[in-house]
């Protein structure tokens, strides 16, 4: 043993949290998804590597940025996070790199010549059958926390910042969507005007949203497993402590607030009768009034009322 080996010690904007060590020939690989400098999550900037002789595991060198998110058409968004990643070497002695960003579920492999070399996209794992693998609907909320996992307070609408989340289509031809989110003890709703039916879209909404509102505010989001919900781990990553619960399989009526709150919003926007988009401040007033509207079951107060009450108790 020539001196004590260590692990590579990095500069202090570059912290490798998901390391993955492999030998190819006489060297030593760390490859890792590496923290950015006073960022806001873990993973957000590129896959870099390492390396050290395997004989002389005190002398590391940085081999720089191997793989970057843009080279990937999939990934869209400048800040979703690459996680752990994953190098094999082929029958065909090339160097396939395993990764996935954000929360997507889907598997896509990266490939390079050498093993610390410029990877390029390669693609995403699919099933013989053509299907890529994490886009089923089944991936897409494999794991989740099922409605019957919560708390009896938040069952029974004992305790303050448990909501419900739902989308209400205008119509066929209408591109535009509404999210709706009502809090389950108050009863307050939520709406925001969504320029389409993405889930991207209801992700940004959601977080945009509760990010606004203290903890105390937005401890639980239930909804059901439509499509629009399936960034569902980005959103509990991005709310910091806030918990998503998902109904049971074709079972939406579990979340019964936001399906009434959805009634009374068709009061103002019929089903199949090529319902239009209302403005932003159209969209408004409907919210307000509902809100301001006295609720037996909350002794004839306004939910907004009460919510604002308890907002003003969270923050003080």
């Amino acid at each position: 043993m020539k001196k004590q080996a260590y692990n590579p010690f990095l500069p202090g904007w570059e912290h490798i949290p998901d390391g993955e060590p492999y030998v190819f020939g006489d060297r030593l690989y760390l490859y890792g998804s590496h923290d950015r400098y006073d960022g806001g999550t873990y993973c957000m900037n590129d896959y870099v590597c390492w390396s050290a002789p395997v004989d002389d595991l005190g002398n590391w060198i940085y081999e720089g940025v191997i793989f970057r998110k843009a080279s990937d058409p999939t990934c869209r968004k400048e800040g979703q996070c690459l996680y752990a990643p994953d190098v094999q070497r082929g029958a065909d002695g090339r160097f396939y790199l395993y990764y996935f960003y954000g929360f997507s579920g889907v598997i896509s492999v990266a490939v390079c010549d050498t093993p610390a070399g410029q990877y390029q996209y390669y693609g995403s794992i699919q099933l013989p059958n053509g299907h890529i693998i994490g886009k089923k609907r089944g991936d897409l909320f494999k794991g989740c926390r099922r409605i019957h996992e919560r708390t009896e307070k938040a069952k029974n609408k004992q305790e303050f910042g448990h909501w419900e989340l739902d989308s209400l289509v205008f119509s066929r031809k209408e591109e535009k969507t509404m999210a709706v989110f009502v809090e389950r003890q108050k009863g307050y709703i939520i709406c925001v005007l969504l320029g389409d039916k993405k889930a991207e879209t209801m992700k940004k909404a959601i977080i945009d949203t509760f990010s606004k509102l203290p903890k105390e505010a937005r401890k639980t989001l239930t909804v059901d497993r439509g499509r629009e919900f399936e960034f569902w781990r980005e959103i509990e990553a991005a709310l910091h402590g806030t918990k998503v619960y998902f109904c049971d399989p074709n079972c939406p009526q579990q979340k019964g607030c936001v399906e009434n709150a959805n009634g009374l919003l068709r009061q103002y926007y019929p089903k199949n009768k090529g319902t239009l988009a209302p403005s932003p401040d159209e969209l408004a007033i409907v919210q307000e009034s509902l809100n301001n509207r006295p609720r037996k079951r909350l002794g004839f107060l306004p939910p907004c009322q009460l919510f604002s009450d308890e907002l003003n108790f969270c923050c003080t």
